[in-house]
């Protein structure tokens, strides 16, 4: 009995060893509304709507209008409130804490989730008495930058100073990198994908395509990266402009793979722009019906070709579209804890839809490759078969010295020529021109040569009559002109349409006639003239005569006859250097003395 004064100082170092920690995490009640009444702690807030916290959202994620959250609490009877701390989880909205009425703190930013300490004023809080928690919100941003879509994982708790939890910081810090990882991961698959795309452009020369989609992973990487400073620096960017821009030239890029006219791209792309700045949800929405067209009609395409990876294609589709942040529209929460670390959807959609597209395009200029070097392939047959054709340069003829040059501008040229001896030793020589340029040109070319190695006439005026009828109906028309040289030195000349011959530094007196290939019924005349013993006849192409440098001066008619004497190999390169835009032939005869 003598010993019951011990008892009062037992039960304080009882209560010394065991203080105060209440867990408020649970039912919270809210409503979206404002009143300074909702916090006082005798207000009725039997009416609102349960919300549990921590929650990874906490109700519409933007709102016009502020929030109120209530909470009862009993504090056990004897409790000392004296130094007690209120701790706040993660809410990303600003907000004011109210205790029994009294207002006790702010959080000022609206974009750090971080947990926030409030110490308790004394006297305010009673034990053994029932009491109220209300916090006030703000409106949060339209743009919460990279924390926006950090879930709320607490803690929520009054506790007295001795065991107040210290420890959120180093586990604030820990969410940060679990949030804050996978955007530095998708960042450098962003930009790897980026530099392959860009390569490819660079290969490709005239694929806008390829340059906006690799645009666009450039912007989602810039963004990517400011989201992992942002979540260490503990601010959000309220910057937009990448992701506007980078949904502008993801339309652009998905509608150019649909081969709509570009232009028609650039102007969806830039609706888009303008859609953005007048309403963000709206012009989410327009995005991703666009999108979600698009890449079911590339499903389409590609499943026809494919198979099951067109249906793998439509499905990415749907969840690219159903794992946006358009509220309304939403099947999977935004942000999800996978191995650690908190993923989010869009994210992953992103990625998928990138590397698919990356795959397309990709496929497309492979086939775009193998195309050209099939096409190479058979230019390289033709051009081969072309050179087959065609007499060698120096080809013997009795009584003559003949040399020819032939310097296609392309793989495959328009021009040829062709020479034989007649029955009476006399040199028969013809060049032409092909209208147009490629395969075309060369098939005529080989019909050309084709009916002049079945020709037996030594008349300059029927081979070009026989070639008239062979060429009719063939799709083009042929310029040429075609001599017989004579033992006794007799020119006989006849020109459809050709440059005139040149003898002895001279241009030859011609008839110009039609081109060949253009009338049925046409005719043509023969010239005639005496050459001295050793006079050289040169004919030329118009790839000579219409040569063209680097100030739009052409090599002409007059320089053509200045060198008309030289051999034709120097002919030819004289043109050619002057500047070659056309295929260049020269041939030349000389009757030696």
């Amino acid at each position: 009995m003598k010993r019951f004064w011990l008892l009062p100082l037992m039960t304080v170092a009882l209560w010394a060893q065991n203080p105060l920690y209440l867990d408020l995490s649970g039912d919270w009640r809210t409503i979206l509304a404002d009143d300074p009444a909702y916090a006082r702690p005798d207000f009725d807030d039997s009416g609102w709507t349960l919300y549990r916290l921590p929650s990874p959202d906490w109700g519409p994620e933007i709102s016009t209008q502020n929030r109120w959250l209530r909470r009862s609490l009993v504090i056990p009877a004897g409790q000392n409130t004296d130094e007690l701390v209120l701790t706040i989880g993660g809410f990303r909205r600003k907000y004011e804490v109210f205790v029994n009425g009294v207002r006790i703190g702010e959080k000022s930013e609206a974009t750090s989730p971080a947990a926030k300490m409030f110490p308790v004023p004394p006297r305010i809080l009673r034990s053994g008495e029932t009491n109220s928690i209300a916090l006030r919100a703000l409106p949060l941003p339209a743009s919460t930058g990279a924390l926006g879509v950090m879930p709320n994982a607490g803690p929520f708790l009054l506790t007295n100073q001795v065991n107040a939890p210290v420890w959120v910081t180093a586990a604030d810090h820990q969410r940060r990198t679990q949030f804050a990882t996978p955007s530095l991961a998708a960042a450098l698959l962003y930009s790897m994908l980026a530099l392959v795309l860009f390569l490819a452009w660079l290969g490709s020369r005239g694929e806008p395509g390829l340059a906006a989609l690799a645009g666009s992973l450039v912007l989602e990487t810039a963004q990517r990266f400011a989201e992992y400073y942002a979540a260490f620096a503990g601010t959000g960017s309220q910057v937009r402009f990448p992701f506007y821009g980078s949904a502008c030239l993801l339309v652009f890029a998905l509608l150019d793979q649909l081969r709509i006219d570009r232009r028609v791209c650039g102007a969806v792309a830039l609706l888009f722009l303008g859609a953005f700045r007048v309403g963000e949800t709206m012009a989410q929405v327009g995005l991703y019906g666009v999108l979600l067209f698009g890449i079911g009609w590339l499903a389409y395409r590609w499943g026809r070709l494919s198979g099951r990876r067109g249906a793998v294609l439509a499905l990415l589709a749907v969840v690219f579209l159903f794992t946006t942040r358009i509220p309304g529209l939403r099947v999977f929460l935004p942000t999800s804890m996978i191995g650690g670390f908190y993923i989010r959807a869009f994210d992953c959609a992103f990625v998928m839809l990138g590397l698919v597209l990356v795959i397309l395009v990709m496929q497309r200029l492979i086939e775009d490759r193998r195309e050209k070097q099939r096409l190479a392939s058979e230019l390289e047959a033709a051009r081969a078969v072309q050179q087959l054709m065609l007499p060698a340069s120096g080809a013997p003829a009795a009584g003559f010295t003949l040399d020819a040059v032939y310097e296609p501008a392309a793989e495959v040229g328009g021009d040829f020529h062709w020479s034989r001896t007649g029955a009476d030793g006399s040199l028969i020589a013809v060049v032409g021109d092909v209208s147009g340029k490629g395969l075309k040109a060369a098939m005529l070319v080989s019909v050309a040569i084709g009916a002049l190695r079945r020709e037996k006439s030594s008349s300059p005026a029927d081979i070009l009559a026989g070639l008239n009828e062979v060429l009719l109906g063939q799709g083009g028309f042929v310029t040429c002109c075609c001599l017989r040289y004579a033992a006794s030195g007799e020119l006989m000349v006849a020109s459809a349409g050709h440059p005139a011959p040149y003898g002895e530094g001279r241009e030859v007196e011609v008839v110009a006639g039609l081109p060949l290939g253009v009338m049925a019924d046409a005719s043509w005349e023969e010239t005639r003239s005496i050459l001295p013993a050793g006079a050289q006849v040169t004919l030329v192409s118009d790839g000579v005569v219409e040569a063209e440098n680097a100030l739009r001066e052409l090599f002409g008619f007059e320089r053509t006859r200045e060198i008309s004497t030289k051999p034709a190999q120097e002919i030819a390169d004289a043109a050619k250097a002057w500047g070659q835009n056309d295929d260049i032939t020269v041939v030349t005869v000389r009757r030696n003395a």
